[in-house]
């Protein structure tokens, strides 16, 4: 599956709501980006945690026991680079309070 193009946050997370029951783990990788997102460029932690805590939820419905179910689908999503594998336990480390 290839990600739509989005020209904004919401447009990210609107796609989000609608396809995350259907394609859990790329519904993670793009809420991980959004928490970074609110995170890193406006400085908004409650939001942050609580999307960083949507995308755990979504990475803990997928299998993540081999390196190859850990790895990242995108290289970025909204000018954001993600790791070469990431699952939950990579979101608690980056959101501790999530």
């Amino acid at each position: 599956m290839q990600l739509p193009e989005f020209t904004d946050l919401e447009s990210a997370q609107e796609w989000v709501r609608e396809m995350c029951f259907g394609f859990p783990r790329i519904c993670g990788e793009l809420m991980f980006v959004i928490a970074r997102i609110y995170k890193e460029d406006w400085n908004d932690m409650q939001t942050a945690n609580c999307c960083a805590r949507k995308a755990i939820e979504l990475f803990d419905l997928c299998l993540m026991n081999t390196l190859l179910e850990c790895a990242a689908l995108f290289t970025t999503v909204l000018g954001k680079a993600l790791p070469s594998y990431i699952h939950q336990d990579f979101v608690r480390h980056h959101f501790p309070n999530a």
